[in-house]
């Protein structure tokens, strides 16, 4: 599914799984597009909050417990530095707006809070017994992700998401 996504889109598409406190990378696809958005590597567990899955898998947490982990989260202060953004509540306002999205829409989009330069989708893979534990996520470079293509994005990767599930059985 990851790979029929970034054929489709020509960006980078991830999968990934929650563990425990943390998102775990189960697999990346590469589309055509000659300039890749590598956020994290196959293999990677990462905080939740860290990255655009991380954030959509947030959005079943009760606010309260959203907003301690982000306050918690090390990994996110040290992306805040690098990305040279100027202080911890502006970035836990953005993962709060990127949670209403899900909410609202089913999937969130984001720029430049995960990483300087790097836009990206993420929606929670539903599960048939539980909250989501997984999400899917399109990354790309900002340039290729304006509000006009994440609305003809929108409905591929919520079909992908659904079709995931439909797999697991």
């Amino acid at each position: 599914m990851a790979r029929r996504l970034a054929d489709r889109t020509g960006d980078t598409v991830y999968v990934a799984m929650r563990r425990l406190d943390g998102v775990h990378y189960l697999t990346r696809a590469d589309g055509s597009y000659p300039i890749r958005a590598v956020v994290v590597e196959v293999g990677e567990t990462v905080p939740l909050g860290a990255t655009f899955a991380g954030i959509a898998l947030l959005s079943w947490h009760e606010p309260e417990a959203v907003e301690a982990r982000l306050l918690a989260n090390e990994r996110l202060w040290r992306t805040m530095r690098a990305a040279e953004l100027p202080d911890l509540q502006d970035t836990v306002a953005a993962v709060r707006r990127a949670i209403a999205q899900v909410h609202e829409r089913g999937y969130l989009f984001d720029r430049d809070t995960v990483m300087r330069g790097v836009s990206g989708m993420a929606a929670p893979i539903p599960s048939r017994t539980a909250d989501p534990y997984m999400a899917i996520t399109i990354s790309a470079i900002n340039d290729r992700l304006p509000p006009s293509r994440v609305d003809e994005l929108a409905p591929l990767l919520l079909e992908a998401a659904r079709e995931i599930t439909a797999s697991i059985r």
